[in-house]
């Protein structure tokens, strides 16, 4: 950090010792000079400064490390410019490893040139400038006292630790034995976004509009629940914030070890619910483009319908009894679908809901779609007497 760096040793999940240093970035660089190139034995000053500071403030642990895994601005600054060094520019930081001597040769680059200079440092964001060199200083003195060779990248933070944790309390971990998965759903829906109702009636109409067009888009009936429970899930990133909670929502479902779920599967259900709202899929996300091409169709499928349904309770009263799609007789590939929702009242909001989110659909389904309202249920018959359909037994 700017002010101090914190340790933690640690093997497998036993911890054996905390120490908190003040080698911090920005303090660093106040003490020693923002700019090495002025002043004769600065860097050297620098050094013997850190390693003072790390002989007072930190033990050797009784194992010898073999990786450190390095959280924070200076770490995630080195991997970016390092990665567009090798061209590799657009990939996730995100488990990034880089080696001790690639480390000691960007350090020495960097600490010849002026702060100036180091602003055309491409990878390098120039508020970083001033004080990259004491932090990548640090880092190197810490695998040379340590004797460490390997670094990995972590763009996470203590707020993510905490927000895991809480999922872990809330939710449990995934055992070996099979296991209630709506249970697990509900209990995640609840403690995250706190509106399980919207996330069950989207889930129940996404359902229904993937059994009616699977057959003639060649969709596994199976994603059917994968597709269901990525809408109960799709608002879980309520519990960080409203704004891109669809990408939160990602991180959380990935990281929550749902009880009775494959990795694969929860990365399946997050992609999906991370597009049920902003932008659509793309090869730049890393998210995505780590995906087959088998599974990043499948994504672009029932994302699609999932934002369709979203929007069909785009109200959130859950007014929208069922959906009926219309699909042409005499095309494999029809040029226009059709939704009728059925409602006993005028859903207005939820068909202007579900019409705005039209775009996504039309692109991957290669066709025009049509929503509207069958007026006939509100003429014959009233709410209390029109019966809700379940959702059916593979939903998840």
């Amino acid at each position: 950090g700017g002010g101090s760096t914190e340790f933690i040793f640690a093997s497998g999940n036993a911890i054996e010792a905390i120490f908190t240093s003040p080698l911090g970035a920005v303090r660093l660089s106040e003490i020693y000079g923002y700019d090495l190139t002025q002043a004769p034995h600065a860097y050297e000053r620098l050094v013997a400064g850190i390693d003072r500071r790390l002989r007072k403030h930190t033990k050797r642990p009784f194992f010898t490390p073999h990786l450190l895994i390095g959280s924070g601005g200076t770490f995630t600054s080195i991997a970016e410019i390092l990665m567009a060094q090798k061209n590799q520019v657009g990939l996730p930081t995100r488990g990034y490893t880089i080696t001790r001597a690639e480390v000691s040769h960007l350090l020495d680059r960097l600490r010849k040139l002026p702060p100036k200079a180091r602003r055309n440092v491409h990878g390098l964001a120039p508020d970083r400038a001033d004080i990259i060199v004491a932090g990548i200083a640090v880092v190197d003195r810490i695998m040379s006292r340590f004797g460490i060779n390997l670094l990995q990248v972590h763009n996470r933070g203590v707020r993510d630790g905490l927000i895991l944790t809480m999922i872990d309390q809330t939710v449990g971990t995934a055992g070996d034995d099979p296991v209630d998965r709506d249970t697990a759903i509900e209990r995640f829906a609840l403690a995250c976004s706190g509106e399980p109702a919207h996330g069950r009636q989207v889930a129940r109409l996404a359902g229904s509009i993937f059994s009616q067009l699977a057959e003639r888009f060649g969709m596994d009936p199976a994603d059917r629940g994968t597709l269901e429970t990525a809408a109960r899930l799709q608002d879980v990133g309520y519990l960080i914030n409203y704004d891109q909670h669809h990408k939160h929502s990602y991180h959380l479902i990935l990281n929550s070890n749902l009880a009775g779920f494959r990795p694969l599967e929860l990365e399946l259900v997050a992609n999906v619910a991370r597009y049920h709202r902003g932008s659509e899929p793309k090869q730049k996300h890393g998210n995505f483009r780590q995906l087959s091409a088998e599974d990043q169709q499948r994504v672009r499928q029932l994302a699609a319908i999932l934002r369709i349904a979203g929007g069909l309770d785009r109200s959130h009263t859950q007014q929208v009894r069922d959906v009926t799609v219309i699909l042409p007789r005499d095309s494999d590939r029809p040029d226009k679908i059709e939704l009728v929702v059925q409602s006993a009242d005028n859903p207005e909001v939820d068909l202007w809901g579900a019409r705005r989110r039209v775009e996504m659909f039309e692109k991957i389904f290669k066709c025009k779609l049509e929503v509207d309202w069958d007026r006939t249920l509100a003429q014959t018959d009233s709410p209390a007497t029109i019966p809700i359909s379940e959702p059916r037994s593979e939903s998840a």
